[in-house]
């Protein structure tokens, strides 16, 4: 999947397709669900606007990864967030003692407004 994820992200390039938020997203599902997140990270860092979905999935692909620092950045940069996008940070909170409390300190921080 990443081959071909990789394959139809250089054919958009090469054929000068503007790409929508439905391709986006395909793309960047797939390289999260292959562990290729530095190609995900890519992908949404070219979106205009990063949407929700997108956002969780990322979110969910770097905390089941470990890596809490990159999904704290996509958390921060992500506009309108939900409680879909909120759950994603605090399940991969909960997967580690170290992080537990940041599980709550987001529910205060961000207010839950």
């Amino acid at each position: 999947m990443v081959y071909s994820g990789r394959i139809a992200n250089a054919q958009m390039v090469k054929l000068n397709v503007e790409p929508d938020e439905v391709l986006y997203t395909a793309l960047l599902h797939s390289y999260v669900k292959n562990g290729k997140f530095e190609y995900a990270r890519i992908v949404f860092d070219m979106m205009l606007e990063n949407n929700v979905v997108c956002s969780m999935a990322l979110i969910a692909g770097y905390m089941n990864n470990g890596s809490v620092d990159e999904a704290e950045n996509v958390f921060n940069k992500t506009v309108g967030k939900d409680v879909v996008v909120f759950n994603a940070m605090i399940k991969g909170y909960s997967k580690s003692v170290e992080s537990d409390k940041n599980g709550i300190d987001i529910l205060t921080v961000e207010g839950m407004k």
